[in-house]
C-alpha cells in the first residue's frame, strides 16, 4: 500500500509537482519501449522518470493548463456562487 500525505502548495509548486505525477503515471503505464528521461524537481527534493519527447512534454502541457484553468474556475465559483449561477 502506498500513501500520499497531504501537501500543502504555493500556486508555484503546483506546476511542478503536477508534472511530475503525470510523467510518472505515462511512464508506468507506457507499452512497448520507450527511451526514458530522469528529470529533478527544482523545488523539491525530487526525480522522476517520463518518457522522453517534446510530444509527450506537450500533451503534458496541454492538459496540466486545462486541469488548472479549471481548477481556478472552480475557486471562483466557490468564492462567488451568484456568478456562477447568472
Amino acid at each position: 500500500e502506498h500513501v500520499i500525505e497531504g501537501l500543502e502548495l504555493c500556486d508555484f509548486q503546483l506546476r511542478e509537482i503536477l508534472q511530475c505525477v503525470l510523467h510518472t503515471i505515462l511512464f508506468c503505464r507506457a507499452s512497448g519501449q520507450v527511451s526514458p528521461e530522469s528529470t529533478d524537481c527544482e523545488g523539491f527534493d525530487l526525480t522522476y522518470a517520463k518518457v522522453a519527447g517534446a510530444g509527450m512534454e506537450d500533451f503534458v502541457n496541454r492538459r496540466i493548463d486545462e486541469f488548472m484553468n479549471k481548477a481556478i474556475e472552480g475557486l471562483r465559483d466557490q468564492r462567488n456562487p451568484a456568478a456562477s449561477s447568472a
